[in-house]
């Protein structure tokens, strides 16, 4: 963990931290239907008409009449692959629920799925996900190449040029206190927390910034929020039987009473938005910046026979009132854009003043 701390002189000693909630637990999807299937080989796939025990009720004669007037009529016969047609129906089945993060992913999706994408696009630098069917940037990683060419948040991916780049991994500091969650999420935040209220004079000011956070476990959103919080729920989630869990404050937190700013952007998702939406509803922080992603539901990732897999939508989360984000995102109480073309950080700057105002 690298920690760098400097104070502005202001009115206020203003701390400005970077989070990174732990990402991984709810993930980033980019397997579709859509996507060319190409195998080494074609999977075998035993194909039955026979319905299960106590799915009579289902008829599936359209479904074979079709079939079979493919087989029999099609003009190219080199191009009727049965398990690419028993794919391709299954993933219309599933994107029949209109759900960008229910996904049906035939055996190579799935696998590539497994190996590389753990939430980041690795080579190039972007946290990716779904929105309005389109391939969204959530966020650009720092110090990546996709930062680096002009990337944003909210941009949308249409092709990728695949060329290696070598990742400049410093980023450069600013008045913050920058850091990193990993495994150790928990230790490394009390370290953090630790710095700032040692400080001489005491700190009276905490910006968090969540900007570019692309979310992780809900676990590390009860953790954080419960830091600013001195009791209270800060997180509901729903499930699909209809069970609903709560999740309060579960610590006793170190920064309950000074001034907070929460700053978000477009790229902020998933758990940062449910830290940044609790704060706003207990009216704990101002909130500055634009109005977040808008992702507030739970995906799991099962393994299916000859080695597909179904990324499936199990639950949402709420946060304390009981408003989902999900597709609506955390609008900020001051609400403004930073400025690519400026040097300055407009949006540190509004939270900055309206910590001290």
């Amino acid at each position: 963990m690298k920690i760098k701390l400097k104070l502005r002189q202001i009115r206020f000693i203003v701390l400005v931290l970077a989070v990174v909630l732990l990402a991984g637990g709810i993930g980033w999807w980019l397997g579709t239907h859509q996507f060319e299937l190409k195998l080494g080989r074609t999977p075998q796939v035993k194909i039955e008409r026979a319905l299960p025990v106590g799915r009579e009720d289902i008829n599936f004669s359209l479904f074979w009449d079709v079939w079979d007037r493919v087989e029999q009529s099609f003009l190219d016969k080199s191009k009727i692959d049965p398990a690419k047609m028993v794919y391709g129906a299954i993933s219309g089945m599933v994107s029949s629920l209109e759900d960008p993060y229910t996904v049906f992913l035939p055996p190579q999706e799935q696998k590539l799925s497994k190996e590389d994408l753990s939430g980041a696009f690795g080579g190039v630098g972007i946290q990716l996900d779904y929105k309005d069917s389109k391939i969204v940037v959530i966020a650009p990683l720092s110090g990546t190449p996709a930062e680096k060419s002009g990337v944003k948040a909210g941009d949308l991916i249409l092709r990728v040029k695949d060329e290696n780049k070598k990742i400049d991994k410093e980023t450069a500091g600013m008045s913050v206190l920058e850091m990193k969650f990993g495994d150790r999420t928990s230790e490394e935040w009390d370290q953090a927390v630790a710095l700032i209220i040692s400080q001489e004079p005491p700190v009276k000011g905490v910006i968090l910034d969540l900007r570019n956070n692309p979310g992780g476990y809900l676990s590390g959103s009860v953790f954080i929020g419960s830091e600013f919080l001195s009791s209270g729920l800060v997180v509901q989630q729903e499930h699909s039987d209809g069970r609903k869990e709560t999740f309060s404050v579960n610590r006793p937190g170190k920064l309950t009473t000074q001034t907070l700013v929460v700053l978000v952007n477009k790229g902020t998702a998933s758990a940062s938005e449910i830290v940044a939406g609790a704060l706003q509803e207990y009216e704990r922080a101002k909130i500055v910046g634009e109005t977040t992603f808008g992702k507030g539901t739970i995906q799991e990732a099962q393994d299916l026979l000859g080695g597909s897999g179904l990324h499936i939508t199990t639950a949402r989360w709420l946060l304390p009132s009981g408003k989902s984000v999900d597709k609506i995102g955390v609008t900020p109480d001051n609400q403004i854009k930073d400025d690519p073309n400026t040097e300055e950080d407009e949006q540190l700057s509004q939270a900055i003043k309206t910590l001290t105002d």
